[in-house]
């Protein structure tokens, strides 16, 4: 949840920069848009193929917090068009690691049941859906894209931090 909510948070930031900032034509940020698919395809098939267990499943999701944090860190320092596509990369490969993570999660744990995790993970998204661009609106309003993107890193590190230390064991084949 807090994770998701810094993502959705750089959610009206993006555009700024890209068309009012970057002065970015339709067809470079449909560019971008395919980058980031394409991405996420690849990084989908990639996941099918390593995760074998519940411990690489979690090393899965980790990467993806590490790669939305790059994607981040590139829109707020390095706003330049070469950089956002190597950035669209890190998003595409984490939005995939991070949807690969709950779908399989979900259908894996034998201690919940599938049907709770994804109503449970479904409504949480809609939930932080509604509050987060607002809260990202917000602070651009106030103290403009970059601090958005520096203020959604900064939730989705503390997530990051949260999921490692709650599990000490994560990393284990």
């Amino acid at each position: 949840m807090i994770a998701g909510t810094g993502m959705l948070m750089m959610l009206p930031a993006i555009p700024i920069l890209e068309v009012n900032v970057l002065k970015l034509s339709d067809a470079k940020i449909g560019v971008l848009f395919a980058v980031n698919s394409f991405a996420y395809i690849l990084g989908m098939e990639m996941w099918s193929r390593y995760v074998k267990s519940v411990p690489r499943l979690y090393v899965t999701f980790t990467i993806g917090l590490i790669s939305i944090i790059t994607m981040a860190l590139i829109y707020a320092f390095i706003p330049n068009y070469l950089m956002l596509i190597i950035a669209n990369i890190f998003c595409g490969i984490g939005g995939s690691s991070i949807s690969f993570f709950w779908q399989t999660f979900s259908i894996s744990n034998p201690d919940y049941r599938t049907e709770d995790l994804s109503s449970l993970h479904l409504f949480t998204c809609g939930v932080r859906g509604i509050y987060a661009p607002l809260i990202g609106s917000l602070i651009i309003t106030a103290y403009g894209v970059k601090a958005n993107f520096i203020s959604s890193v900064v939730l989705i590190l503390f997530a990051l931090i949260v999921f490692l230390i709650t599990d000490r064991n994560i990393f284990e084949d």
